[in-house]
């Protein structure tokens, strides 16, 4: 991955649920004018330093951020709570990622 491509990573993202795949999850920038949703988006803060900010939905129905790091190995994002995601797709306004451990769309498993 380039360094421009890292930068585009930097950034506040949003889980965008609705267009998830069966192998992938997207994320769009924090600012999408999103549908309206029962439940808080989790979301991810990449920081250009490498310091990075988890938010999932805790128990009052409001994100709770977990402070950790962040980096790029080959086309992996991964964030030090141990999520490694394979990055399937990037664009300034939208993220792709998918599991490495997901089967791909080529395979027969």
């Amino acid at each position: 991955m380039s360094a421009d491509e890292r930068s585009e990573l930097v950034g506040e993202w949003a889980h965008s649920f609705e267009e998830d795949g069966d192998r992938t999850l997207v994320y769009r920038r924090d600012d999408y004018p999103f549908p309206p949703a029962r439940r808080p988006r989790e979301a991810l803060r990449l920081e250009p330093d490498g310091g990075a900010r988890v938010g999932r939905v805790g128990p009052a129905d409001r994100r709770e951020w977990t402070s950790g790091r962040w980096g790029v190995d080959g086309g992996r994002l991964v964030l030090d709570h141990g999520d490694v995601f394979d990055i399937v797709a990037l664009a300034p306004d939208r993220l792709e990622l998918g599991r490495p451990d997901q089967p791909g769309q080529g395979d027969d498993r």
